[in-house]
């Protein structure tokens, strides 16, 4: 049970952690600090970790607060969840952990457009304009009952400031706002994104990452890019 509460709070900050692309933009490595606030039935919690990223999709994530705990990621959505208070380490694969598809990922490999939609197989069929913004609709090829059935994208000054999905009534499943973006190398990135889950009626996880303390290339230094579990760590 906890582990699967764990994932459920780990899953909108895995959606705002980066992957990169080193044949098509220069940023080799990159560390960041980042900070998530989740509240859900009415109980707040606060996430703080460290994430370092090296060629080729491996990411480590380092969690120092409320817990220690390191996270070990790759492009394939393999994943490792070390504990070093207990040893332990917990593995298994799932294509919501890959760092090819989370919505960094998106930004660093300029799929701004369409925010990797049309590769998850949904297809633009109506735009419209709002003020200074850009809304784009989107549907996909094959409809199932867990599925959204509308995805909305709405961009400003060619940056995606909101993405929303819709079940097959209408209703929100799921929204999530970028803001405050800063430009890294080529790259704009929100520093700031609100992810908001809608679990069931009146029941919803809303969570807010900020990313501080950048550094790219031969300014991102650590012992922690190369992080090995321990070979004598138990598996959960």
């Amino acid at each position: 049970m906890f582990a699967k509460t764990r994932l459920l709070l780990l899953l909108p900050l895995l959606a705002a952690l980066s992957a990169f692309t080193v044949y098509q933009l220069p940023i080799q490595k990159l560390s960041a600090s980042l900070t998530t606030k989740q509240v859900h039935k009415g109980k707040a919690t606060t996430l703080k970790a460290n994430l370092y990223y090296a060629a080729g999709g491996k990411m480590v994530t380092h969690f120092t607060h409320p817990k220690e705990y390191f996270l070990l990621t790759n492009n394939k959505g393999e994943y490792k969840i070390y504990d070093p208070k207990a040893n332990t380490v917990e593995q298994s694969q799932n294509l919501a952990f890959s760092t090819d598809v989370t919505y960094f990922g998106h930004f660093l490999n300029n799929r701004l457009a369409d925010m990797g939609l049309r590769n998850l197989g949904f297809t633009l069929y109506n735009t419209r304009f709002e003020n200074t913004t850009t809304i784009t609709e989107w549907q996909p090829q094959l409809v199932n009952a867990s599925s959204a059935l509308l995805v909305e994208l709405v961009h400003e000054n060619n940056l995606p400031i909101f993405i929303g999905y819709k079940d097959l009534k209408g209703n929100y499943m799921r929204k999530v706002f970028f803001y405050n973006y800063q430009k890294i190398q080529q790259v704009n990135l929100p520093a700031t994104m609100t992810d908001i889950n809608y679990l069931a009626p009146g029941d919803s996880v809303v969570s807010r990452t900020q990313y501080s303390n950048l550094l790219v290339n031969e300014t991102a230094k650590s012992d922690y890019f190369n992080f090995q579990i321990p070979a004598n760590a138990k598996l959960k």
